[in-house]
């Protein structure tokens, strides 16, 4: 995982999760080529045609439920590349409970934010 935000004591340890013992997600989707974090300026992951997978770092002031959420998501576009139906019907084989997560997400999207760190 290659982090972009000075945040070391985040992406590491979590990205290593993702990959090793994270939710069972090895045996539906497939594995991506990378997994990363990064400063999104839109949106809380993002997955590239080639399977580079990025997460916003500002996740980390999300619950632990609620990034896993991301992260699924993301893994089930390398198999999935639209958010039709199909998508929806296989990410719940990877997270059954993924809308109580989604639902968080959009509810509290606003204060996700690490503008504290940016005052002067």
């Amino acid at each position: 995982c290659r982090n972009l935000k000075p945040v070391p004591w985040w992406p590491g340890p979590t990205c290593r999760w993702i990959l090793t013992s994270g939710p069972d997600h090895r045996s539906q989707a497939r594995q991506p080529r990378s997994i990363r974090t990064a400063d999104l300026a839109h949106g809380w992951g993002s997955c590239s045609p080639k399977g580079n997978i990025t997460i916003n770092w500002q996740l980390i002031f999300a619950p632990r439920k609620v990034l896993e959420y991301v992260v699924l998501h993301e893994l089930a576009h390398l198999k999935v590349r639209n958010h039709g139906p199909k998508f929806w019907r296989f990410l719940s084989t990877l997270e059954p409970d993924y809308q109580r997560s989604k639902t968080w997400l959009e509810k509290h999207q606003s204060t996700l934010s690490a503008d504290f760190l940016r005052r002067g």
